[in-house]
């Protein structure tokens, strides 16, 4: 009985059982409170991390917008990275800056220039914590050069009459502003192509004769032959119709680049852009148009590039002035001659013993404006040496070899009213580096360049021999009875219109309000290499650089 009293005696059991279970709840629910708060901070601090990667992130691509909007000086350096710009605490630095809960700043450096031009970007973010992140990029600036002169023809308005005819073939970059064109006017097109009218990346079909007078084609970066040519219009629509094309269908069993490098046009999608038998539906058909970047893209330098004017202020950096216009720069620091007749006669030679006669009768005079002339009656030679040394010389030889004249050029010669060059039976080789402007007259002449026989370089062009023909008024290429089938190489800039026709074969570029290649087949070669070597006084010769993309190399993100 005592043993199955004390069995059944369990007062207290229960307080304990309790006891057990609230220790071990009061344990687990420790540690899940310990795990909850753990994990809330560890939370927490992912999220800080997170949002100070966030402005680390957002300082980079500040930096960016920052070298876009600060621009490229003319010698293709970054003005951000290399000036102090608004908002930097030095060239390249801002920091400070505020975002909704935190603050961010970066830091730019320009590594390299050449062949490739790297950047280094870092940028700081914290979102107020003791965990501030920092990211690292290093990065191309992808830039172009958009000068006028780095094309086959830059139009302010376009072309005359709106249609290119026939069999005109226009091999390198188009760049067109459509000044006057009317936003997405399909009745006005700044650029019309008919016929068999091409714009091609490449130098298919040139004839060897003037292959001979320029350097090969640049190689691109997939080891192929190509002029890296654009079709840019920003005001107007293109038309392809008939045989005509942009671009090539690729082949490759070519060495050479056939598709266009990239086609940019008008600034808004709504407006029209293509017009043309060849263009259904707004799209042109991929036979006859043929670009790596398809048919869609938008006008992409936005107001970067104008125009040149000749009565626009101009700033020379030789002289480091600014004067009035480009003409009184020209005027001020130039040999002057009057209208002139390049040919096969002793013209030339007469026209500048007279002009010389009259303006500078004694050594004395001669001496005091620095000139210094020579002729035979039939060639000449006259030179002047300005203020700051800059030498101005032109020299012709009528009869320098058989049906061949002589020219030698250097710096810049104003003519003060027209010059006509070469004749069907004369062809002119020229040497040196210079600019001809001819610039008009009171006495009626409208300030035209005429060219009616063979203008080609005694060795190579540009990069030996480079010649800049400027015409206030036309540049009017092989419009005489008689002319055809003309080879020239030059930087040619009509302040009106540049007209080529009757199967003319040019190596250079066209720079005018309107150009017109309507008439027979006259063709063009964009020379890349121009633009290194532009002559002395060509309007429009500045650099325009535009960046068009960052190309990320490396990134990386640190604690700081």
């Amino acid at each position: 009985m005592r043993l199955f009293s004390i069995i059944q005696d369990n007062k207290g059991i229960a307080i304990v059982a309790v006891t057990v279970v609230l220790v071990v709840a009061a344990l687990l629910g420790g540690t899940v409170i310990s795990q909850t708060s753990s994990d809330i901070q560890l939370a927490n601090r992912t999220y800080e991390e997170k949002q100070a990667l966030f402005f680390a992130e957002s300082a980079k691509e500040a930096a960016f917008r920052a070298i876009l909007d600060a621009g490229i000086a003319p010698d293709g350096s970054l003005n951000f990275a290399n000036d102090t710009q608004p908002g930097e605490t030095q060239p390249g630095t801002v920091s400070g800056q505020t975002l909704t809960g935190g603050t961010y700043g970066f830091t730019v450096t320009e590594l390299a220039s050449a062949p490739s031009q790297i950047i280094q970007v870092v940028g700081t973010g914290d979102s107020g914590t003791d965990r501030p992140r920092q990211v690292t990029v290093l990065a191309e600036v992808v830039k172009e050069n958009v000068c006028v002169w780095n094309n086959a023809i830059f139009g302010g308005s376009g072309n005359v009459g709106g249609v290119i005819n026939g069999n005109c073939a226009i091999h390198g970059s188009v760049h067109l502003l459509g000044d006057g064109v009317g936003e997405g006017s399909a009745a006005i097109e700044a650029l019309d192509l008919n016929g068999t009218a091409l714009i091609h990346n490449n130098y298919e079909g040139i004839p060897p004769e003037l292959l001979a007078k320029i350097p090969p084609m640049p190689i691109n970066d997939d080891g192929l032959s190509s002029l890296d040519a654009k079709l840019r219009v920003k005001n107007g629509a293109v038309g392809v119709s008939g045989n005509s094309e942009i671009g090539e269908i690729d082949d490759s069993t070519n060495a050479w680049k056939e598709t266009m490098d990239g086609i940019y046009i008008e600034t808004n999608h709504t407006d029209t852009r293509w017009t043309g038998t060849s263009v259904v539906d707004g799209v042109p058909d991929p036979s006859r148009v043929q670009s790596d970047n398809g048919t869609e893209a938008l006008y992409d330098v936005g107001d970067a590039v104008s125009m040149p004017d000749i009565n626009d202020p101009y700033y020379d950096s030789v002289t480091d002035v600014q004067y009035a216009s480009y003409t009184d720069f020209f005027s001020q620091n130039s040999l002057h001659l009057p209208t002139i007749t390049l040919d096969a006669s002793t013209s030339a030679a007469t026209t500048v013993d007279t002009y010389i006669q009259t303006n500078y009768p004694t050594p004395e005079m001669q001496a005091a404006a620095g000139i210094a002339y020579i002729t035979n009656g039939s060639s000449f030679t006259i030179t002047q040496t300005t203020s700051y040394g800059q030498v101005n010389s032109i020299s012709y030889n009528p009869t320098a070899a058989a049906g061949v004249a002589g020219l030698t050029i250097s710096g810049m010669v104003m003519i003060d009213g027209d010059i006509t060059m070469g004749t069907k039976q004369t062809s002119i080789s020229y040497s040196g580096s210079g600019t001809i402007y001819a610039a008009g007259n009171a006495s009626g002449d409208q300030g035209d360049v005429s060219v009616h026989g063979h203008v080609l370089p005694a060795t190579t062009f540009p990069t030996v021999d480079v010649l800049g023909l400027v015409a206030k008024h036309d540049v009017l290429l092989a419009t005489g009875p008689g002319d055809s089938n003309l080879f020239m190489a030059g930087a040619f800039f009509g302040a009106n219109q540049v007209v080529s026709t009757k199967q003319n074969q040019i190596a250079g570029t066209f720079v005018c309000q309107y150009f017109d290649m309507g008439t027979n087949v006259p063709k063009i070669y964009q020379v890349p290499d121009l633009m290194n070597h532009l002559p002395r006084g060509l309007i429009g010769s500045e650099p325009i650089w535009v960046i068009t993309e960052f190309e990320e190399k490396s990134w990386q993100a640190d604690f700081i």
